[in-house]
Parts: C-alpha cells; structure tokens; sequence
C-alpha cells in the first residue's frame, strides 16, 4: 500500500466532503454524524477508482457508549473519515496504525472484504451521490 497517496487521497476525500455533502442528500446532511457506515463505503470505492485497490469495511458497536462506528482497514492501517463526529476525536480524518481509539467499538464486530458499496445490491442509495463526489473531483481537477 503506497500510504502516502492513500493518506492525501484520504484527505482530498474527506475535504469534498465537507464542501459537498449538503448536496448529496439527507443521509449526510449531518456529515460527519450519523453517515460513518455510508461515507465508508464511498471512500472505499473513491479508493479503488483512485487505483489504490481494495479496502475492508469494519464496523462495530459499543455497548458503553451507546454508539456504533464504521471505518475502513488495509494492511494493518485503519482509515477512517468520520471520526471527529466523536467529542474525544478532532483528526477530521485518519490513516492509522493505532487501533487503541476504535477498538472500543468491538462490541458485535462485522468486516467486509471490500468495502465498495457497487459490490453490495442493497447500497442502490449511494450511486447518485457517489456520481455527484467524482463530478466534484473533476470540477477541481479542471
């Protein structure tokens, strides 16, 4: 995995985001709360377009807290977008080796493989706003 180009992929990801995710419906009108598990699965196909392959989708529960979480993992390295949508997190978002923070979230644990919602044939929800991300890309790659 070349971190380098996975960490400003990330980054690049994350910061479309942020201008965009008005746009792309309800399910990230909140974004970051609330759309950890969808923005994952976007990510994990901005990934794979970006040539960079393919990345697992985790996702898990914490009893203590109340809360679930999801997040992508590649090669030991955690890779997680949504984070800051919890009070102790301010990284917007991370490329980590450190699993201390979201192993509070191994209450009823779940992994994928691949984390690309195309693979799944319940995420038709997320094709639209998929396709609105990459013509943003374009738009500032122009």
């Amino acid at each position: 995995m070349n971190l380098e180009k996975v960490q400003n992929s990330v980054h690049r990801f994350r910061s479309i985001m942020e201008h965009c995710h008005q746009e792309l419906g309800l399910t990230f009108e909140n974004f970051p709360r609330g759309c950890c598990g969808d923005v994952a699965e976007l990510l994990a196909a901005y990934l794979k377009d970006e040539d960079l392959g393919e990345f697992a989708y985790v996702s898990g529960w914490s009893a203590e807290e109340n809360s679930s979480h999801a997040w992508l993992e590649k090669d030991g390295y955690i890779i997680d977008a949504t984070a800051d949508q919890f009070q102790d997190r301010d990284n917007c978002s991370m490329v980590t080796e450190n699993k201390k923070w979201h192993a509070r979230f191994a209450d009823h644990a779940k992994r994928r493989d691949d984390g690309d919602f195309r693979l799944r044939e319940d995420a038709g929800h997320l094709w639209e706003p998929y396709d609105q991300l990459r013509k943003y890309c374009d738009r500032k790659t122009d």
